[in-house]
């Protein structure tokens, strides 16, 4: 599934240097219809087959992705034939590289990897931050039915729930580059905006949990219908702030990164993802067996998502102050 995304991500950010974020937004738009269609067709197949047997077409469909893999084609058999002149001097130029690059084996691995852009602390800050935010948003969105489900919510109430939030979700894509043109903000300021609202939404979800908890159970089933309604604005909120965030978040990198270290920057980001969440999934568990409940997870993943804002917040003031004393 990584070397898949990556793949993708990759593709968009090579092919269009222009409107980009345009590019990227039909991509992962058209990834969206899943969110929406998935919970329906999840909930249909459930009336008449076992888990294993709806896991085993569901499977069949994914395995569907092969043929559209099949049809796709390298970006250079699109690209304008280069002069004859500038091709020898690319050739030239690329020999005075290979032949820097022969002075060793350590020198060689740093340079086929990249690994010089773990020198420039922004570079590492954002990547650290990306991952960060990252770890708690898909946490938190496998966690939801789960907390829906504390809420006293049944399955066809989850499911139109998942359904609302994918619809919003797949809205906010498409929509989420004309935002960042309309506004005139950066990749990363845009994905910050998607991650200050989704901490705002996961606290009504907590606060949400503080109220039901104090709530006789006589009444409780009363409050149910409203309390369903609410989450349902709650559902359109959370798909306004993941759209954004699902667009940009595969922007920042490419923003900042040259787009030759692209493929070893993401990767990078890869990697780290995947150590935040090998790191950060048990403990999770481990609170919810401690605890009982989802609220203190809920409290956990918002605190992760604030350190992202922090950290970039002091690297901007770092970076402005760096820059006056030079000035």
């Amino acid at each position: 599934m990584q070397m898949s995304e990556s793949a993708q991500r990759l593709a968009l950010n090579a092919y269009f240097k222009e409107r980009r974020s345009v590019a990227m937004g039909f991509g992962v738009t058209m990834s969206g219809f899943g969110p929406i269609l998935v919970p329906q067709l999840i909930q249909f197949l459930a009336n008449d087959y076992t888990p294993q047997e709806v896991t085993l077409i569901y499977g069949g469909i994914c395995a569907h992705v092969l043929i559209g893999a099949a049809l796709l084609q390298p970006v250079e058999w699109h690209l304008k034939t280069v002069p004859r002149e500038q091709e020898q001097n690319r050739l030239l130029g690329t020999k005075v590289i290979d032949d820097r690059i022969r002075d060793g084996i350590c020198h060689k691995l740093f340079n086929n990897f990249d690994l010089d852009l773990l020198k420039d602390p922004v570079f590492v800050n954002i990547l650290i931050g990306l991952s960060l935010a990252t770890f708690a948003e898909l946490n938190f969105t496998l966690l939801v039915p789960f907390i829906l489900q504390d809420f006293g919510l049944g399955t066809d109430q989850i499911a139109i729930f998942l359904s609302t939030l994918g619809i919003a979700d797949i809205i906010f894509r498409f929509l989420g580059p004309y935002l960042g043109s309309y506004f005139t903000k950066p990749s990363r300021v845009m994905f910050s905006y998607a991650v200050i609202i989704l901490i705002f939404i996961r606290f009504s979800e907590y606060l949400r949990f503080l109220l039901m908890s104090v709530w006789v159970k006589a009444v409780l089933g009363l409050l149910l219908t409203r309390n369903f309604s609410v989450l349902l604005i709650i559902a359109l909120a959370l798909g306004l702030a993941k759209g954004v965030r699902k667009v940009y978040i595969y922007l920042v990198i490419p923003d900042y990164v040259p787009m030759e270290k692209l493929p070893s920057a993401v990767g990078m980001e890869t990697l780290f993802n995947g150590l935040c969440m090998l790191i950060g999934g048990p403990i999770l568990g481990v609170l919810r067996d401690v605890t009982g409940s989802y609220a203190v997870c809920i409290v956990v993943m918002n605190c992760v998502t604030i350190s992202t804002i922090v950290l970039w917040l002091i690297e901007v003031f770092i970076v402005k102050y760096v820059k006056k004393g030079c000035d």
